[in-house]
């Protein structure tokens, strides 16, 4: 069901991206208005985080 890569942290692009989806989904319980593009916008920074951090290192 579950393969052990799921969360796996090896590469900041998923790291970030994870951490990203946290964050949106948190910020979006918070907030009243435009819930959807937040979560989008936090999970986008965190991806695209990620992505720059993985071709940098």
């Amino acid at each position: 069901m579950f393969n052990y890569k799921e969360n796996d942290f090896t590469s900041f692009k998923m790291f970030f991206t994870q951490v990203g989806a946290g964050l949106g989904a948190f910020s979006s319980l918070v907030l009243k208005e435009n819930i959807i593009l937040v979560f989008l916008a936090c999970l986008g920074f965190g991806y695209l985080l990620g992505l720059f951090l993985d071709k940098k290192y």
